[in-house]
């Protein structure tokens, strides 16, 4: 299966000059975020490297944020409600096939993630 693109990547332009990380970035400038990093952030998530679907409060930015903001986060937030709800519920058994260092992930660019997910019930 071949990774997704990163074709939703949006550049922004800086619309003043701020720091980051030491770094100045003039207005007008390029910037290009990383959102999959900014969701693992320390020091916004006390443990950014685990997945909790329950985390609340949750201000992570996959969906966007401001006019940015994805007009169908609310559908697919109901639709994860409900597979993490119903899932466990039908497959009471269901389970990694492989341990989970050895599920495979790709990069593309700034993006990431499965290459595939073997599941066992």
């Amino acid at each position: 299966m071949a990774a997704p693109s990163d074709n939703a990547i949006h550049p922004r332009h800086a619309l003043e000059p701020l720091e980051v990380g030491g770094v100045t970035i003039e207005k007008g400038e390029l910037v290009v975020i990383a959102p999959a990093a900014a969701n693992r952030d320390p020091n916004v998530f006390d443990t950014p490297d685990e997945f909790d679907p329950a985390r609340n409060p949750n201000p992570h930015i996959a969906f966007g944020h401001g006019a940015h903001h994805c007009i169908g986060a609310n559908l697919a937030r109901a639709e994860l409600n409900v597979v993490f709800t119903e899932l466990p519920r039908r497959l009471p058994g269901l389970r990694l096939a492989r341990p989970a260092e050895a599920v495979q992930l790709y990069t593309d660019k700034l993006n990431g993630g499965l290459t595939e997910l073997l599941v066992d019930w």
